[in-house]
């Protein structure tokens, strides 16, 4: 998976509290053959009306392996625990659902909810995201934005990934480069932005009220995490709080919404990726020591190997 989707899931998990209680449950999964190992914070789409339900995202909890994965066998499969990514009750699913890994395990042939949920409640007061989720449209203004958005309800927050910079002086080197995370290898800031719709027809100033008051419980949610639900998404130092805006304007949608936004950064390594060929080692050392002999068959086909990619 992305590095960038992951971080992006993580942000939304963080901000868990204020979204209501988180449904959960049991999904049986089955193997194709043999076992397969399924490891913790692994995230499940539901699938309703033939269709991904990408803002009711659920993750796997801990499993009883010594890594906290599950081992899933062949039909009729082994029962695993799963949480929803946020609260609220639109995230209670019902029996039989088909659920979609993302990213796809290989050797898993299917994955269904075994009983209903219904742990999964609405936020109460004045703190409460209604609607969550992830989406990007760059060519959209703000009120199109949130109509092509997945949002249900308000207060809604969507989150988008913005791009990308070095993370310059994040890192306590004395080297003059402090974003260099080592050997190839350098710290970016994934930039994040957090728009929230609030909406309420009885009162502007209550709507403002609203508003900031959400505006600064999640900036203190999101503030210096660094992991959600065992699963480090950041390195030092951390989620950072960049800016807090208000967008304003004089059309119609801005008298019915007050538009705050929050842009956020997470550090993560990004390392230099190779692509390396080799002779074979035999043939390549009788070659070496035996330049008399003839060509051994098969030297010249070399092997392609690639490097193994280990996120921070």
């Amino acid at each position: 998976m992305s590095t960038i989707m992951k971080g992006a899931r993580a942000l939304l998990a963080t901000i868990a509290p204020v979204t209501g209680h988180r449904a959960g449950g049991i999904v049986t999964m089955c193997a194709t053959a043999g076992t397969v190992n399924v490891p913790k914070n692994t995230y499940l789409i539901p699938i309703q009306n033939r269709q991904p339900q990408v803002d009711l995202l659920v993750k796997v909890e801990t499993g009883p392996n010594a890594d906290k994965s599950w081992t899933v066998a062949v039909a009729p499969g082994t029962d695993v625990t799963c949480v929803s990514n946020i609260g609220g009750a639109r995230h209670n699913l019902t029996i039989n659902t088909p659920m979609m890994i993302d990213p796809p395990i290989v050797g898993i042939a299917s994955a269904v909810v075994k009983a209903n949920w219904v742990a999964g409640t609405d936020p109460t007061g004045q703190e409460a995201i209604n609607s969550a989720c992830l989406f990007e449209n760059i060519q959209a203004t703000l009120g199109e934005y949130l109509s092509k958005s997945p949002t249900t309800a308000f207060p809604a927050l969507v989150l988008a990934w913005g791009g990308s910079d070095p993370a310059d002086g994040s890192s306590t080197s004395t080297l003059s480069q402090r974003g260099r995370g080592g050997t190839d290898s350098r710290l970016l800031q994934d930039t994040f932005l957090a728009s929230l719709f609030v909406s309420r027809f009885d009162s502007d100033a209550l709507r403002r009220s609203d508003g900031l008051a959400l505006v600064e419980r999640l900036s203190a949610l999101w503030q210096d995490r660094r992991s959600v639900d065992e699963q480090i998404f950041s390195g030092p130092p951390g989620t950072v709080v960049q800016r807090r805006s208000r967008a304003s304007g004089d059309g119609e949608f801005y008298k019915r919404f007050h538009c705050y936004q929050i842009a956020l950064s997470v550090t993560r390594l990004l390392q230099r990726e190779d692509t390396r060929t080799y002779y074979d080692f035999d043939h390549a050392l009788i070659n070496a020591i035996s330049p008399q002999l003839p060509v051994i068959p098969g030297q010249g086909d070399l092997t392609m190997v690639k490097d193994a990619k280990v996120d921070l």
